[in-house]
């Protein structure tokens, strides 16, 4: 697996807070993996520093997280915004908020994400170092980091002549009829390991040689998807610890 290091990417908000507490929260989806190492690595970048303390928020019924953060008087907190009416509403705390999630076209509030054109790129030369020619991306077209991803696909097939194709992930609705459509061997891409693992469980049941005839590799390395199923999936490690480490960096020096 490739590890591909994050990267601050810089909004509009401006620094206008000086009061400081000692707590940073993170508001995160811990149920994933790669929310899990964001939270390790801002935890590490919170004790180095000796000064602020770090913990994982919480909600309680009806609570909006800029409810919570206000209530709480944190120093700081990590979000993962998915959403641009939440972005706008963070964007006018006084209290410093970086984003950390790549969902958004562009974030007001400050954001440190993976570079997930390199995270693609990594994932299409995995399978054309194996031989792969043609190829396909299983993607979310309205969502940004799956957008950077099939670009960086897209750059390495063009360098090596390989075909390149683009399939719309639904949740629960695996593309398996598309899939079969194009021209194998097949080595295909998910734009994060749920949509490779569901591509892949559904081409194995119908007794498709995996990964001879069909390849797949997913994004972000999740143990419980790509350890959980019959075959183990491939797929590229983000550094969910380095984003929490920058993170937590540009909030401490706000």
């Amino acid at each position: 697996s490739a590890v591909v290091d994050a990267r601050a990417v810089y909004g509009s908000h401006r620094t206008v807070w000086r009061h400081w507490v000692d707590e940073i929260l993170a508001f995160l989806p811990v149920e994933h993996e790669y929310a899990r190492r964001i939270v390790r690595g801002g935890r590490d970048a919170a004790a180095h520093s000796g000064r602020f303390g770090f913990c994982q928020g919480r909600l309680t019924a009806g609570q909006s997280i800029a409810q919570a953060i206000a209530k709480e008087g944190v120093a700081g907190a990590l979000v993962f915004l998915g959403n641009e009416e939440m972005d706008r509403e963070l964007a006018g705390m006084r209290v410093p908020v970086v984003n950390v999630s790549g969902r958004l076209d562009r974030s007001l509030t400050q954001r440190v994400v993976v570079d997930n054109v390199a995270v693609g790129r990594a994932a299409a030369a995995h399978l054309v170092e194996r031989g792969f020619r043609s190829l396909c991306f299983i993607g979310q077209p309205n969502v940004t980091f799956s957008r950077l991803r099939f670009d960086g696909c897209r750059e390495v097939a063009s360098a090596h002549g390989c075909s390149l194709h683009h399939v719309a992930y639904r949740r629960r609705e695996t593309p398996i009829h598309e899939l079969l459509s194009l021209p194998r061997p097949l080595g295909v891409v998910g734009c994060h390991d749920a949509a490779a693992r569901d591509a892949m469980d559904a081409v194995m049941a119908l007794h498709i040689d995996v990964p001879n005839e069909v390849a797949f590799i997913g994004i972000d390395n999740s143990e419980v998807i790509c350890e959980g199923g019959v075959m183990s999936l491939t797929s590229i490690r983000t550094n969910g610890e380095s984003v929490g480490r920058v993170a937590v960096t540009i909030l401490i020096r706000m």
